[in-house]
């Protein structure tokens, strides 16, 4: 009995050294892979200096109520298609 013990504990030492061995040695690392993939994706939309690089700005006045007859003065800017490229600004106050 005790010869199966040793010979059971022996294999599952060659399976971990084996499997540390493929782990280590692994060219191809999904990890390594997946952060690449999410740099270069953050470097393409950070060239444009845009958040929409196709977008055109369009703008309006909030003019949402804030009680006591005062409304909202903040300049809200929205992108629509078509344009050169844009940043949209939502309303500080309501956004």
């Amino acid at each position: 009995m005790k010869r199966y013990f040793i010979l059971a504990a022996g294999a599952a030492l060659v399976a971990a050294a084996v499997s540390a061995f493929a782990y280590v040695n692994n060219k191809e690392n999904n990890s390594a892979s997946l952060l690449k993939a999410n740099v270069e994706a953050l470097m393409d939309n950070e060239s444009s200096g845009y958040d929409y690089p196709d977008g055109y700005p369009y703008s309006f006045i909030c003019k949402v109520s804030l009680g006591g007859g005062k409304k909202c003065r903040a300049t809200v800017v929205m992108c629509q298609g078509s344009g050169t490229g844009c940043n949209e600004r939502p309303c500080p106050m309501h956004s």
